[in-house]
């Protein structure tokens, strides 16, 4: 997926779940109008169509590709580089230990970011919570045919089911 220009997953809760499940936006959820929210996206999913539950909300996670800012050490001999990740007195005290050794440089760095959207409000627009500069998904293609047995593999011995 690292050509992949965003990512969108949506999942629907009742409105008291979704504020249990995330306490930090409690508020905003409980302040969103009752009634089940329908737009053109995701249209596939039974949630959609169900009009028994009339209290879901649709949470959405959409990541997406960016560019950060980004600090490296460049050894001034072997111009090999590093990012610095550290707090600028940090950097400070670096620079002053590896006096004419060491150089930085700032460029732009490819990363992800992830935004929270609850009913087609943006919640949070932030950098990828879990520190990567990559999507936190591995993508898997499978093909499903109801009328093929199954194989199932498992030591080396495969078995058929019907």
């Amino acid at each position: 997926m690292s050509d992949a220009r965003f990512w969108w997953m949506r999942t629907f809760f009742d409105r008291d779940e979704a504020a249990l499940f995330y306490s930090q936006f409690a508020d905003n959820i409980l302040a969103l109008p009752k009634g089940t929210y329908r737009d053109d996206k995701f249209f596939y999913m039974p949630e959609v169509y169900q009009i028994q539950f009339p209290n879901l909300i649709a949470f959405d996670e959409y990541w997406y590709l960016s560019n950060r800012e980004a600090t490296f050490l460049v050894d001034k001999k072997t111009e090999e580089t590093q990012e610095f990740t550290g707090t600028k007195d940090q950097l400070k005290e670096l620079m002053q230990a590896f006096r004419g050794k060491l150089a930085t440089i700032k460029k732009q760095v490819p990363t992800v970011r992830r935004s929270i959207i609850l009913n087609d409000r943006v919640l949070v627009d932030e950098p990828n919570p879990y520190g990567l500069d990559r999507y936190p998904v591995v993508p898997m293609l499978a093909y499903f045919t109801a009328d093929t047995p199954i194989l199932l593999i498992s030591s080396g011995a495969s078995v058929g089911s019907s």
